[in-house]
């Protein structure tokens, strides 16, 4: 199949967090400085220089990446088909910005249960979901990647699935995001950060991905008249076998087109196959 590049405007910005969360979570506003853990810091870059190159004089040694060997390597092989399509600013994350993100992504039940949801029965789907496989106790990987063409990041986590625990955690997740296509389409929420619009859809799938759940969120400000401000993400979730592939881009329109659903769809495959080949070893 062939997959076109994606196209954008000429400013990536950078989007803290897992792109299933789309800012529902009470006191998500601090949430917005884990842009830091994103490709300006934190991050074990993958461009410009391999990992394996001397470092020039005066410059530090970037942290070795977090997440198993194999999750590690099939991250980075997703990463590299995230670079075929113009995504070639790549980083991995390193364990102590993975714990961080951790602890910083855990809110206590009773925040969760002031916000304020219509329809509140869309309230404990639209909470679990936000969630990623880097949430799991798990020794997962993350990898974002940027491009000069796209106002926005993408994102890739391979986390291995060690017990039963975690697979229902997995499957939680995806139930989650099934009822909110069916039943939450058009979801109106509040945070300390005001009122909001989300709207969410199911992308039309090309690729032979039958165990993917895939979703894309719009969040705009209640009553805006104008798209300024709006976010869109789409999200590709894959179980395989032991581990589990979630594939995200954030931020500008294009992020929830059919070109972005694309684009995902190759870098999941790229990023199973790899999965496939290190069990098959």
């Amino acid at each position: 199949m062939n997959h076109p590049a994606p196209r954008g405007t000429d400013e990536p910005v950078q989007q803290p967090g897992p792109a299933s969360a789309p800012g529902i979570m009470p006191g998500h506003r601090g949430r917005r400085r884990l842009a830091a853990l994103g490709l300006v810091g934190g991050l074990a870059l993958l461009t410009a220089c391999g990992q394996d190159d001397e470092v020039p004089e005066g410059e530090t040694q970037a942290p070795d990446p977090a997440g198993a060997e194999h999750a590690v390597a099939a991250a980075a092989a997703g990463a590299e088909r995230a670079a075929s399509y113009g995504f070639d600013a790549a980083g991995f994350m390193p364990k102590e910005s993975r714990d961080y993100y951790r602890e910083q992504m855990t809110d206590p039940f009773e925040e969760r249960q002031a916000l304020e949801v219509t329809p509140a029965e869309c309230a404990d789907p639209l909470l679990a979901d936000g969630w990623s496989p880097l949430l799991l106790e798990t020794d997962a990987a993350r990898v974002d990647f940027a491009a000069q063409t796209f106002a926005g990041q993408g994102s890739l986590e391979v986390a291995p699935l060690e017990n039963q625990d975690d697979r229902d955690r997995a499957q939680e997740y995806q139930q989650a995001v099934e009822e909110l296509i069916a039943s939450c389409s058009e979801v109106e929420f509040s945070t300390d950060d005001g009122d909001f619009v989300l709207e969410i859809s199911e992308p039309e799938l090309q690729a032979d991905l039958p165990d993917t759940t895939a979703f894309v969120w719009e969040r705009r400000a209640a009553g805006a008249e104008s798209p300024a401000g709006t976010e869109t993400a789409q999200i590709l979730f894959t179980p395989q076998d032991d581990d589990v592939v979630m594939v995200s881009f954030m931020g500008e329109s294009a992020a929830g087109s059919e070109e972005f659903t694309q684009i995902a769809e190759a870098i999941t495959e790229e990023t199973l196959a790899a999965l496939g080949e290190t069990t098959d070893d």
